[in-house]
């Protein structure tokens, strides 16, 4: 039974021992790859400063949408530990 361990290894590994060169792998990967090239659409520089002041401008109203939130869950904490502390003093 011992005996059969080798061979049956080496049967089901056939791949892994037919010893492929590393430089053949490296250039099939390379041609097979292809390099993806982005377009993108060309723009004035007045239509760039417009894209980027509504970029800027999303990003401020999001900041100040999530400071209010804070604000909110900030506030409701304050207030629910303060009405349980004025609670337990009655």
């Amino acid at each position: 039974m011992q005996g059969n361990w080798p061979s049956a290894s080496t049967k089901y590994n056939k791949s892994l021992l037919r010893g492929r060169e590393v430089r053949k792998m490296k250039d099939l990967l390379l041609e097979s790859s292809g390099k993806t090239e982005l377009e993108f659409k060309q723009l004035s520089t007045v239509e760039i400063r417009l894209i980027k002041e509504e970029i800027r401008s999303a990003k401020k109203k999001e900041e100040q949408d999530l400071f209010l939130v804070y604000c909110a869950a900030v506030s409701m904490l304050v207030f629910g530990l303060l009405g349980i502390l004025y609670f337990m003093t009655l």
